[in-house]
């Protein structure tokens, strides 16, 4: 057994599909077989069981999972602790953003000024919070103000109406909630958003009339500049997508507020890359105080 093999291994456990392992680790199917094949003869026994289509781990399969997942953490937690030891700052920091990129096209280019020989290596989560633990550095949207003492809130924003620049509320002196129950609304298909939208429609005494759910917040936006439809947008995330043809307005009877907070990796070790890209972040919003 070593570590490729429990690579694949655990690659095949995820997809629970030999096809797409192999195409996600860039291996031939055969040599994936091949290997699994291996592994578990070595071991004695079968590690996965057939259903349907899929393979799914069975009792010893998920016990190999488990510690193979902390063999090979720890073996990238050396390396990158080991790099910094003897002064080779780490190369790749993984970030994960639930908020939309919109606003961090402003923030990271100038961390990548200072810091070229840094990679970031980016996951946009959109419709999730992610388990921190496996990113080095998150950025994540909350209705509600976290009292964890290792999440740190850069800023708040207030969720505005988007509407499409001819439309007939994009003028109008003063919006409430009653004047858009009628309305077709475009969402984006996220827990966070919809929720906030749903309750506000709620409290207003209607639900919104939802003609289509978008899976990309730019597919929602060019959704709104054809005025297919209308949606709350976040006040700063998202404003400065470029849209000429979307105006934001302020609901004067509802206020809806989410937090933008910033966390990092607690378990095991941080690199120097990824305090250097914190610090700059801390250092940027105390800097530039967005929603305050």
């Amino acid at each position: 057994m070593d570590l490729a093999s429990l690579r694949y291994f655990k690659a095949v456990a995820e997809t629970q599909n030999m096809s797409k392992a192999a195409k996600n680790l860039f291996v031939s199917q055969s040599a994936l077989s091949k290997s699994i094949r291996t592994l578990e003869n070595e071991l004695g026994g079968s590690l996965f069981q057939r259903t349907g289509k899929n393979l799914v781990l069975n009792d010893g399969g998920r016990i190999l999972l488990r510690y193979a997942n902390e063999i090979l953490d720890q073996y990238s937690l050396m390396g990158t602790e080991l790099s910094d030891y003897f002064g080779r700052e780490s190369t790749t920091v993984s970030v994960s953003i639930n908020i939309g990129t919109h606003m961090l096209t402003t923030v990271l280019p100038g961390f990548l000024d200072r810091h070229s020989q840094i990679q970031l290596q980016i996951s946009q989560n959109d419709f999730s919070m992610p388990d921190r633990d496996n990113y080095d550095i998150c950025i994540n949207g909350s209705t509600e103000r976290s009292d964890d003492p290792n999440v740190v809130t850069l800023f708040q924003e207030e969720l505005l109406l988007a509407v499409p620049r001819n439309h007939p509320l994009a003028g109008a002196p003063a919006i409430f909630m009653r004047d858009i129950a009628n309305e077709p609304f475009v969402q984006v298909r996220g827990r966070q958003l919809t929720e906030m939208t749903n309750t506000a429609c709620k409290k207003a005494g209607f639900s919104p009339n939802v003609i289509l759910h978008s899976d990309n917040p730019s597919t929602t936006l060019d959704l709104i500049e054809l005025g297919v439809g209308i949606c709350f947008m976040p006040e700063i995330t998202w404003s400065n997508a470029g849209r000429s043809g979307i105006v934001q307005r302020r609901i004067s009877d509802a206020h809806m507020y989410r937090y933008i907070s910033l966390s990092w990796r607690q378990s095991g070790y941080l690199s120097n890359g990824a305090t250097l890209l914190k610090n700059y972040l801390l250092h940027y919003f105390q800097e530039n105080p967005y929603g305050q």
